[in-house]
């Protein structure tokens, strides 16, 4: 404020010449979403697995609509499940050589640990006063402006996504790739 006050004064004393303008500063480029490989439908894995191979893709996962997608995990217990998408996303990561982050509800889970061991994925849950939804769709707009494939067949969270930018990719895709 001061700084700005002996601006001021100095634009209004005579023979004074305008202070400079302040640069302008840029905006930050906006996320664009990945095209569909010629040839190829939007749904098919072979259409992540072509997203995936691009340079400095992120892949962020909704973790529990993967687990009880159908050939998820559902059938098994929550921490089965946690550890089953897990794993799927890792050898996803791993294969690709991309970072990965899924994200479960964390309203019923305990403090968990946010990697684990030897794992390229990154695990995030939501608080207890957020939607998993919501916790991805903040860690989204927290990303740089790279491309970002997230994972879901939620519709809402899909739109959500796509409207930061996001690639949007169905759970079957990445189900039938980890395989």
């Amino acid at each position: 404020l001061e700084r700005r006050i002996a601006e001021l004064e100095a634009a209004a004393a005579p023979g004074t010449p305008a202070p400079a303008p302040a640069p302008a500063r840029r905006a930050p480029r906006p996320r664009r979403p990945l095209r569909v490989p010629k040839g190829r439908f939007e749904d098919d894995p072979a259409t992540l697995e072509a997203w995936l191979d691009r340079r400095s893709v992120h892949l962020l996962v909704d973790g529990y609509n993967v687990s009880k997608a159908e050939g998820g995990f559902g059938a098994l217990e929550l921490t089965e499940q946690r550890e089953r998408v897990v794993d799927a996303v890792s050898r996803l990561a791993r294969r690709f050589d991309v970072p990965a982050t899924v994200v479960f509800d964390g309203s019923d889970v305990g403090p968990a640990p946010r990697r684990r061991p030897r794992s390229p994925v990154r695990v995030e849950y939501s608080r207890a006063d957020e939607t998993a939804d919501d916790h991805l769709v903040a860690l989204l707009e927290r990303l740089p402006p790279d491309p970002v494939v997230v994972v879901t067949d939620d519709r809402e969270l899909r739109a959500r996504a796509a409207t930061g930018g996001a690639t949007v990719a169905a759970t079957r895709q990445l189900l039938a790739l980890a395989r």
